[in-house]
């Protein structure tokens, strides 16, 4: 997947100078950092989430839209 993300220059330039003292890509800091705040989703959650999303769909078609 690719993510495009538009951040103030001063987070960049942040992101760029801790990514660099430490020997990592700033995709490797952004990625780290993305991992933290959204963790993996729960095996029960997922399933609550598809099937909520399949009876949205089967709503949408009985509504012809």
């Amino acid at each position: 997947m690719r993510i495009t993300l538009d951040v103030p220059d001063e987070l960049a330039e942040s992101v760029e100078d801790f990514a660099r003292t430490r020997g990592l890509s700033r995709d490797v800091v952004v990625a780290d950092a993305l991992r933290a705040c959204f963790p993996p989703m729960s095996v029960e959650l997922r399933a609550e989430l598809d099937a909520w999303q399949a009876a949205s769909e089967e709503d949408a078609a009985k509504l012809g839209l």
